[in-house]
């Protein structure tokens, strides 16, 4: 803390190179970006670099795929790594990863370990299908008329199904492996008969 605040010139490189505003707001211990959410998206990455570099054990990223923000956005699990480990975690769905801060470099590696472990858990808790550009096609017949199709897989299953058309990608979440792999068989008909259609 007492460094950045010392030589501010690394926040103004930053700010010129990106156009967004920086700032540290030593009474919170924190720094603030503000600016447009591309410009905060660039000051972030070169802020993260510049920390890794200044500070390499204190802050730590994990990356998380866009499919599992769902499973791993939810607070209290990073909550309870945070009172475990006196690390700050948290998610930053804008940069795909979880955020791990703590002055105590153990601190920092310890809740790193257990957010990987979470994700690990999270991942067995979904299964992702991932499809071509060109089989766009295929994410209309899997929602069907009015969502009847997901309304339906989900229901029977007892899942969650979310379809990500930027990405041509279809994500279903439940609460047990068994529930997922039910719902991945089921989908994976509706799947291969439309493709045969």
């Amino acid at each position: 803390k007492n460094t950045l605040a010392k030589d501010s010139s690394h926040f103004a490189r930053i700010k010129l190179s990106t156009g967004a505003d920086i700032a540290l707001d030593a009474s919170e211990s924190c720094i603030v970006v503000t600016g447009k959410r591309a410009n905060v998206k660039k000051a972030k990455v070169a802020l993260m670099g510049f920390l890794d570099f200044m500070f390499p054990q204190q802050f730590q990223t994990v990356k998380v795929h866009k499919t599992l923000f769902k499973s791993m956005g939810d607070p209290a699990p990073l909550a309870d790594i945070s009172v475990k480990t006196g690390a700050s975690v948290s998610l930053d769905r804008d940069m795909t990863w979880v955020l791990v801060r703590s002055e105590d470099s153990d601190a920092t590696t310890k809740a790193v370990t257990l957010v990987e472990e979470r994700l690990a858990g999270c991942e067995k808790l979904n299964a992702v299908f991932r499809f071509e550009t060109f089989e766009s096609w295929i994410l209309p017949i899997i929602i069907g008329k009015g969502g009847s199709q997901i309304q339906q897989l989900q229901s029977e299953n007892e899942c969650s199904i979310d379809t990500y058309k930027d990405e041509v990608t279809v994500v279903v979440s439940a609460d047990s492996e068994e529930k997922v792999q039910a719902a991945k068989v089921a989908l994976e008909a509706i799947v291969e008969q439309a493709r045969k259609e």
